[in-house]
Order: structure tokens, then C-alpha cells, then sequence
């Protein structure tokens, strides 16, 4: 069990309740119990006071420190196992609490959850007797006065969720600490909460990275980036639980190194399908109450700063705009001692349960209407406008469309029809209703999807869809989702974004898609459950692979751990684990195809030395084929000089933005693939020189294909350039990439690239290669390699070159090491992160987002990891 050593309590952090009383109750929620809710809701509303009502205790519920040997929530923090034995106890000792199995992680460790509630309301029957209520509720088709009345006899689904992020702790102890307090209290503040609510706590969401100390689960993915695309066992066995008991409020709790507390408001960028309802209770609602909290406790906090609302893939946004139902992340020091981060936690969990209990009728009634806006939406062909929430005063950089969009069409061939089988079930399983054309049928509007344009207006053609097209129309509950995962555009409002900025799934999944505009009701047959496509066969005569893990750091974990993932459960591929010390062991010998995913290279380089790098070199002009992607693995063919290919950091911004690419369809590479896929490019380095002849380029500009779904700033650079490099290497192969070809686990279409540069033939050979010309650009490449610095997962900022200054000041101020690239009228800054740390666990990016903010800069770009 994790110990740390506690600090002189500062003053500032005083709160109105002594330690011990704090941890017995210090703030107070409510929930229901019946789908006619008890008479006690009267009683506990008047006199009743989150904050001044005493915590009263029937002391039939075991304590923590009774199971678990120590107080929790002080300075020892709870393993996943203490977590799942203290639920056990005590559902065991409460018949206000059943304990159940959400999943497994990937390495097999239970993660259990509880269900809170009145007696009568957590039975099989009483619970399922809520769901179905909850489920009219959210039902457009429900007449108003009966959603009115559900509405104000049904309890609301409240969800507690922590340590997504398996070094961030106290949020898991502050739910085991919620968790007794529900089920021992018997003061009016809890039984409001409990006539309101019922609550579902799952306090470990990553057991693995607990028991590990890391932030991402055993496969290296981050979780918290994974909800649209549910890649993980972890993700997707919970949001198959939210399913079955939607929320309309989910807190996830995390830590980060910046000293002030987080909590919404969230920054800009929102994205545009976030219904109304939901804004105006995180703004008006959980908002005000969390200040409220943290005022009257003398805590520092923030609200906006990096955490925006707009990509799909959070727990708090997938929440948002899959269930209509408010998504909230909340973020405490994680330098803090423990029990100070623990306070916080806890005292935000009560304040927002408090909040929903006595406002839950108005809620679920904007839940209610929050389904029925989507349908008029949908029907009207309308997409939610586009707008500014915490700064409205700043001008909306990318309106929405005002043409309408009614309908998805999805063509399934041939190609792409394991894609398309993917696409059905995730849609499928967020609840969308999804169709096959019954006959062929012809779209006088149809758009189709990533096609690129100029100017305002999408280019319309009519378009003859064969029988057996999916179809997805806009007129449904799920409305907002859809448009956030099929759209071909984010329609970002600024120029930054925190997480991507570009995930369509038609776009991702490489498919033939289109949208139309116009009123049509075809022939078509309302699908069932899609099943799980089978892997892909394994090529008879496959290769040996050896998959080489480069460096540690989180740059590497989670390339080479999402290359994992892939190999071991999505292609069922067998492998060869390789570091550098088999590799200087004579670990190639028998391989041959070496992976080398993303890492740090010049990391990799010392621990080859001399002998390793002469085993690769020697491996590959013997026949090897070497194949290395996200920026690492292909520097380090460049390091090695493997390659005639240069890559450079790149001047454009496009952080985490689908772009298109062209293939040459006689390249091995490009079989099954077509002659475009799209790559996700997350200010990846660039190709400036190398082979005259490649195999995958991005488009020489708009008129010849090239298109961005996402942010792009001085993409122009990119034009024409390569994107994958696929040369000879005297006797040797090596493909390159420098964009990650399946990047969290959802770019179905272009990780048939690393397919087939794994398992594909060679290309055919033109004549005799100039060995002595090859060398000599190989040197080349290997001197370049060193002449400028490698700093993966480095932080970015571009600003107008009249901010450059004042920029560099602020750089100055954290001791931060940067280099400055320059374009036009803007000055582009790449930041060393030595650590390799995401925003979320930097000690100081937060306070440049801050400063940036506060110093009035015209921020062009602003990326971290």
C-alpha cells in the first residue's frame, strides 16, 4: 500500500469540520427510492442544510478502518483489492447497497461497482422498476404529461466514478468514504439524497494501473481517451453498464500537477451537438455549487484553463453527448497530502449529488426534453449551432453549417465491409437505430463525406445507393451522438483544442460515406445487434515479427502498447518481445519483420550502443524488413541510417486531425485499401527529403484531394510531401511512418497500412539499386537526424509573432527549454517535456495556459499531450 509523507496542514486549507467529522460527513446528498417517491422527501427538505446539518450515524455499516486496517482518506491510500473488499462489506452489512461485477481489466483484476439507494428501490425489481421509468423519460415519444409525471416520482441515476487514471488516487477513497456515509446515515441530508437518487459508485476503473502506479491500464491506453471508440475491456463493460442505467449526472474524479483544483466550467472549445440542457447545468447548476464548496473552505481552484468540452472520447463529454446526461471531470493537486486531496474529492461528490437531489424533477424534465429537441432537430435536418460558452464574448472561429443534414449513408462493399461491420455495432451498442436499404435508391443531395471544397457551400452530386446501403438517419434520441461521431467536421469554435480535434468514424474507418439534406423515407430494414467481426486471416507463410520496445516513458507505452493490444487481441498475431538487450543478444536471429512503434530514440540509441545498432543495421541489409511509425520508430531508421528519408518537426499545427492521403495503387501497401485513407495527424514530423518514388502522400492541395477534418494551421507544408516511405535498404526493407497508423485504437482503416507492410510482398524492384548513392543519403538523413533536438510528446504553442516576446517571458518563468519556429506572422514554440507527462500530470502547463489566457495572447495553436 502506497504511503506518503504528510505536510504541515497549510492554514488556507482549513474546512468548517474537524478531520475526523469531515470524513464521517462533512457535505450531504439525496436520493429516492421508489418510482413514486417516499413521503420523507417532504420531511428532509425545509430545515435541511448540506453544510450545517450534523452527520448522524445508525453504526450498523462497518467503517473502513474496521475492514480495512487503516482510516482511509489520511495517509494511506486503498488498493484496488482493499476497494472490492470494502464494497463487499459493506453491501454485506446495508440493504441500502448491492455490490456487483462491471468487468475485468486486462489483466483479469475484478472491477466492482455498488448501487446505492432506499431499500425498496436497489431490489431486482425496485431497480429494474426505476431503469424502465428512466428509460420513458428519455424517450421522445413519451407525451409530455406523462414525462412530467415520471419525472416527478422517479429517482435519477447518479454516477461516481474514479481512478480512471490509475496513479490518481483519492478519488477512488473519496467514493469508498461516500459509500459509507449512504449506507450508515440516517440524518435528513442523506435520506433526501436517497428519495432522490439512486447512485452508482465504481471507485477503481483501472486496476491494473492502480496496482501498477500508472496512469494507463495494462495495454499502455490511456481510458480516459477511449469512450467513443470503447477499444479497452474496461471502457467498454462500463458503458455498456450506463446503457442499462443511463446517468444524468457522472462525476469522474482524477488528479493533476497543478496546484489549484479543477472543476467546470469547462474552457472552450464545446462541441456544438452538447445539448443546451447540459450546458446550463454544468454551468448554472454544478458550477456555482463547487465554487460555493471550495469558497467556503478557503480552496484554490480554477475553472476553463485547458479542459475544453468538444472531442467524444472523455468520460465527461462521451457521457454529455451519449446520454444527454451531464459529464463532469474534476481535478485536484496531486502534490497535495492525502488528505487534503481526499477533502476535496469528497466534499465535491456531496456538493453535486446535493445539487441533483434538489433539483431532480427539473432535470429529468430537461432530460426528457433534451431527447425530444434531438428528434425535431433531426427531423429538421438541423445541427446544434455553434457558440462560445466561457468566453461568449470571443468570436466563433468555424460556424456550423445552416444546410440541412437529415441522413447517413454508408455504402457497404467489398473493401470495407469489416469496417462497415464496425461501425454498425458501435453505433448500435450507443443506442442508434441503425438500417440496410431494402432496394436501390437514388439521392438527388447526396454529399459525400471528406470530399474537399472551397469556399462556404459542400458540394452536392445525386447519387444512385445500391440496395444493402446503411443508412442512419438524423431523426432519433441519439441525434447529438451521431453527428458527433459521424460528422466529417468538429466545427471546432477556436483555434485549440485539449484532446483531438478531428475522430470521424466514416473518415477514421476509411469508408464510402456520405450525408444528404432532403426528405426521404427509403425501403429499409431496421438492423439487429451487429456481432463481433472476426480478426483478419493470417497470411499462409506468415512472418516471424519481433516487436521492439524502444524506451519506457509514456510516449512509448502507449504506442507500443496499443501495438499490442492490436497484435494480441484484435489480430490474434503472434510475436517476438523485444528490447535492446535481446536485440544485442542475437534476438533478431529467425525474425523477420521487426515493429518498432513510437518512443524516444535517442533513449533507444544508448541503450543499443554500438553492438545493437550494428545488429539492426546488419539484420536489415540482410534481407530484414523493418517497419517503425510514430515519429520514434522512424527516426530511429533514421538514426541508424536505414533510410534515405528525412523527418523534421513540423512547422504546420494540426494537432490530432484526420487528414486525407492518395496511395499509389500498385504499391503492396495500398491492397484493400483503395487509392485514399486518411491518417490521423497529431503534429507528427514531416518528410523534407528522401525517396523520389513513395508509396502514400498527402495531396498536393484541396483541388487534388487534400483534406482536413479538425484544426490545420499552416498545413500547406504538408502538401505533396510523403506520408509513409517505403524504400530499399541494400538487401532490406523499411517502411516508415511517421503518423501512428491506428492511434487509440480507432483508425480502422488506415492500420490495414501497418497490415500490409507486416504481411504484404515486397514492392517489385526497378533495375539495380546505387548502393554507393544510397549510403551517402542514408548518412545524410543520420546527420540530420542529430541536428535538431527529439523531444516526443513536447508541449506546443503558436501565437502571432507580435506575442513572441511575451511568450519567451513566460517560458522563462517555469526554466522551460523551447525552440521557435517561425511562418509568416506566426511564431510556433515546441516545449521539452523531459517526463514525457500528458497535461494532466505537468506541473506547470496549466499555469502557461493560464498565463496566456490572462496576458491577452493571440493564441493560433495550443497542443499538449
Amino acid at each position: 500500500m502506497a504511503r506518503r509523507q504528510r505536510d504541515r496542514i497549510d492554514p488556507t486549507d482549513r474546512h468548517p469540520f474537524g478531520r475526523r467529522r469531515f470524513l464521517q460527513g462533512a457535505a450531504a446528498t439525496t436520493a429516492a427510492a421508489f418510482p413514486i417517491l417516499r413521503a420523507s422527501s417532504a420531511r428532509a427538505g425545509g430545515g435541511c442544510d448540506l453544510y450545517d446539518t450534523p452527520p448522524s450515524f445508525m453504526g450498523v455499516v462497518p467503517d473502513p478502518e474496521s475492514v480495512l486496517g487503516f482510516p482511509i482518506g489520511i495517509d494511506e491510500e486503498v488498493s484496488a483489492a482493499d476497494s472490492n473488499t470494502y464494497l463487499q462489506a459493506v453491501a454485506a452489512a446495508s440493504d441500502r447497497v448491492r455490490e456487483a461485477l462491471v468487468g475485468q481489466s486486462v489483466d483479469g483484476r475484478p472491477i466492482r461497482y455498488a448501487v446505492v439507494g432506499h431499500p425498496g428501490n436497489i431490489t431486482v425489481g425496485g431497480l429494474e422498476a426505476i431503469r424502465q421509468a428512466n428509460l420513458e423519460i428519455r424517450d421522445p415519444e413519451t407525451l409530455q404529461g406523462r414525462a412530467d409525471e415520471l419525472a416527478r416520482t422517479t429517482p435519477a441515476f447518479a454516477w461516481m466514478t474514479g481512478n480512471v487514471h490509475g496513479s490518481e488516487e483519492s478519488g477512488a477513497d473519496a467514493a469508498l468514504q461516500l459509500l459509507y456515509e449512504l449506507a450508515d446515515r440516517d440524518d435528513c441530508v442523506v435520506e433526501r439524497i436517497l428519495d432522490e437518487l439512486v447512485i452508482f459508485v465504481i471507485p477503481v476503473q483501472n486496476p491494473d494501473g492502480r496496482v501498477l502506479d500508472q496512469r494507463r491500464n495494462a495495454y499502455g491506453f490511456d481510458l480516459n481517451r477511449d469512450f467513443f471508440a470503447r477499444a479497452q475491456v474496461e471502457t467498454d463493460d462500463r458503458v455498456e453498464l450506463m446503457r442499462t442505467y443511463p446517468p444524468v449526472l457522472l462525476l469522474d474524479h482524477h488528479e493533476f500537477g497543478y496546484y489549484r483544483s479543477f472543476f467546470p466550467p469547462n474552457a472552450d472549445p464545446v462541441h456544438h451537438e452538447v445539448p443546451e440542457q447540459v450546458m446550463r447545468q454544468i454551468d448554472d447548476l454544478y458550477g456555482p455549487a463547487m465554487a460555493r464548496l471550495f469558497h467556503r473552505n478557503d480552496w484554490p481552484f480554477f475553472n476553463g484553463g485547458i479542459y475544453d468540452f468538444l472531442a467524444p472520447q472523455f468520460n465527461d463529454t462521451g457521457t454529455s453527448l451519449g446520454f444527454n446526461g451531464v459529464g463532469m471531470t474534476l481535478e485536484v493537486y496531486n502534490g497535495s497530502p492525502m488528505d487534503r486531496r481526499f477533502a476535496r474529492q469528497l466534499g465535491i461528490q456531496w456538493a453535486c449529488l446535493w445539487q441533483l437531489a434538489r433539483n431532480r424533477r427539473r432535470v429529468l424534465r430537461a432530460w426528457h426534453d433534451a431527447s425530444v429537441t434531438a428528434v425535431e432537430q433531426g427531423t429538421a435536418g438541423k445541427l446544434e449551432p455553434n457558440k462560445r460558452y466561457f468566453r461568449p464574448d470571443l468570436k466563433v472561429r468555424t460556424q456550423v453549417p445552416t444546410e440541412p443534414l437529415r441522413h447517413y449513408f454508408v455504402l457497404d462493399t467489398p473493401r470495407t465491409h469489416d469496417e462497415v461491420s464496425i461501425l454498425i455495432r458501435r453505433l448500435q451498442r450507443m443506442d442508434v437505430d441503425v438500417y440496410r436499404l431494402d432496394e436501390d435508391t437514388s439521392l438527388p443531395d447526396f454529399h459525400e463525406l471528406g470530399v474537399p471544397f472551397t469556399g462556404n457551400a459542400t458540394p452536392a452530386i445525386g447519387k444512385a445507393v445500391p440496395a444493402g446501403t446503411v443508412w442512419i438517419p438524423m431523426a432519433q434520441r441519439q441525434k447529438h451522438w451521431i453527428q458527433a461521431v459521424m460528422g466529417e467536421q468538429p466545427y471546432c469554435p477556436t483555434h485549440y483544442t485539449y484532446g483531438l480535434s478531428g475522430w470521424s468514424f466514416p473518415l477514421s474507418m476509411n469508408l464510402e460515406a456520405g450525408s444528404t439534406s432532403g426528405k426521404v423515407n427509403p425501403s429499409a430494414t431496421l438492423l439487429p445487434l451487429e456481432p463481433v467481426p472476426a480478426p483478419p486471416p493470417i497470411p499462409q507463410g506468415a512472418p516471424t515479427i519481433g516487436l521492439y520496445r524502444m524506451s519506457s516513458g509514456g510516449y512509448a507505452a502507449e504506442s507500443f502498447g496499443a501495438t499490442q493490444w492490436l497484435f494480441d487481441t484484435y489480430w490474434n498475431v503472434p510475436y517476438m518481445y523485444l528490447e535492446a538487450d535481446d536485440i544485442v543478444g542475437g534476438g533478431l536471429d529467425g525474425i523477420d519483420v521487426l515493429v518498432t512503434p513510437g518512443g524516444d530514440w535517442p533513449t533507444a540509441l544508448r541503450r543499443l550502443g554500438d553492438d545493437g545498432a550494428r545488429s539492426i543495421r546488419r539484420w536489415v541489409r540482410q534481407g530484414g524488413r523493418y517497419v517503425g511509425y510514430r515519429g520514434g520508430g522512424a527516426k530511429l531508421a533514421q538514426a541508424l541510417a536505414l533510410t534515405t528519408a528525412q523527418f523534421r518537426d513540423p512547422v504546420a499545427d494540426v494537432p490530432g486531425s484526420l487528414v486525407r492521403v492518395e496511395l499509389d495503387r500498385s504499391s503492396p501497401l495500398a491492397d484493400g485499401i483503395g487509392r485514399w485513407c486518411w491518417i490521423l495527424f497529431d503534429d507528427d514530423d514531416v518528410v523534407t527529403e528522401g525517396p523520389t518514388v513513395f508509396p502514400v502522400r498527402f495531396p498536393r492541395g484541396p483541388r487534388n484531394g487534400f483534406f482536413v477534418s479538425g484544426l490545420a494551421f499552416g498545413e500547406r507544408q504538408l502538401y505533396g510531401t510523403p506520408a509513409v516511405i517505403d524504400e530499399r535498404s541494400r538487401n532490406g526493407r523499411v517502411v516508415l511512418m511517421p503518423s501512428d497508423p491506428f492511434s487509440g485504437g480507432h483508425m480502422e482503416g488506415s492500420r490495414k497500412i501497418l497490415w500490409n507492410a507486416i504481411f504484404g510482398p515486397n514492392p517489385p524492384q526497378d533495375g539495380r539499386v546505387d548502393l554507393e548513392a544510397f549510403d551517402r543519403a542514408a548518412e545524410r538523413a543520420r546527420r540530420a537526424a542529430f541536428a535538431e533536438p527529439s523531444w516526443p510528446m513536447a508541449i506546443r504553442v503558436s501565437v502571432a509573432s507580435s506575442d513572441e516576446d511575451e511568450v519567451r517571458r513566460l517560458l522563462r518563468r517555469f526554466r522551460a527549454r523551447f525552440v521557435v519556429h517561425h511562418d509568416g506572422d506566426v511564431a510556433r514554440f515546441r516545449i521539452r517535456n523531459p517526463r514525457e507527462l500528458t497535461a494532466e500530470e505537468h506541473p506547470w502547463v496549466n499555469d502557461l495556459a493560464l498565463g496566456l489566457q490572462r496576458s491577452g495572447i493571440d493564441v493560433r495553436a495550443f497542443s499538449t499531450p
